[in-house]
């Protein structure tokens, strides 16, 4: 009990500091304990702590930061992966959101069932698509999800279609194992996923997988519309999207291999490499039998 404990409090300590390092502004104490989903009273020992050990500094207003000293590219241990996601998406979601005027968000696994939001952009436009961040979201209903779920094991896919957690959110969303493990199966093979109203009514997305060095699948990164527009950007995020998504694959395989004192001019990956040319592949097929109308 004493060592499963002392995880949890680990785990915690650095939730709490990948969750600063993300962050542009301070963060009071309720917010930080609703993010991390503990009790208010834990998140204020654990801010409490890092502001005495000068990992954080606190406002007059309570509200919390990362000290200044570990911000920075000379800094960038602290946060962890997260942290290194965020820092190399955030170019990439700006420039796809000004080039398709819609809303990116970058999504990573939580457990075996779920996604979250670490990351957005919105769109400027007035009728826009705009969520929480760090909410469970499931992953069989929004492209996001399904791009994650398709590049699994085969073992945790179909752990997942066995698991009970189809849940119905609209008409079309896939709750049939079956016919949600073919879906899959076609995301898997040309390299990013799409739904339209599966989630919510008159919301559609796009989203495409982030690999890790070792090729397994890390995080997604989607552009998310009303429907009524989803049609007219689909062309243009599909072949954008893909090469970003790509690309930031890349630069956390560079990002590791630095880390672990490696060349970092290794080239792709095998994993990488192999969904780079499926993708290239896809995008000019699809795009002009597809897309144009």
């Amino acid at each position: 009990m004493e060592n499963a404990a002392s995880v949890k409090s680990a785990t915690r300590v650095l939730d709490l500091l990948e969750l600063l390092e993300s962050l542009r502004a301070p963060i009071g104490v309720s917010e930080v304990a609703r993010r991390l989903q503990i009790p208010k009273s834990s998140a204020s020992m654990l801010l409490s702590t890092l502001e005495r050990r000068n990992y954080a500094v606190c406002d007059a207003e309570r509200r919390y930061a990362l000290h200044p000293m570990f911000r920075g590219k000379s800094r960038s241990w602290v946060g962890g992966f997260r942290a290194l996601l965020l820092q190399a998406a955030r170019a990439a979601m700006e420039r796809l959101a000004q080039s398709t005027g819609e809303t990116l968000f970058l999504a990573v696994p939580r457990g075996d069932h779920e996604l979250e939001f670490v990351a957005k952009v919105v769109s400027p436009q007035e009728v826009r698509v705009d969520v929480e961040l760090y909410t469970p979201r499931p992953l069989h209903a929004i492209s996001l999800g399904l791009v994650i779920l398709a590049f699994q094991s085969e073992e945790r896919i179909e752990a997942f279609l066995k698991s009970g957690r189809l849940q119905r959110f609209t008409p079309k969303t896939i709750c049939d194992p079956d016919e949600l493990r073919r879906e899959l199966m076609a995301i898997r093979r040309r390299g990013y996923a799409i739904n339209r109203d599966s989630h919510v009514n008159g919301l559609s997305g796009i989203a495409a997988p982030v690999f890790n060095a070792a090729g397994d699948v890390v995080a997604a990164l989607g552009v998310s519309a009303p429907s009524l527009r989803f049609r007219k950007i689909l062309g243009v995020a599909t072949a954008e999207l893909v090469g970003a998504a790509e690309a930031l694959s890349q630069d956390l395989s560079i990002a590791a291999r630095r880390q672990l004192g490696e060349d970092a001019n290794l080239g792709d990956s095998t994993a990488i490499g192999a969904t780079r040319r499926r993708n290239e592949r896809n995008v000019a097929e699809l795009r002009p039998r597809r897309f144009a109308r």
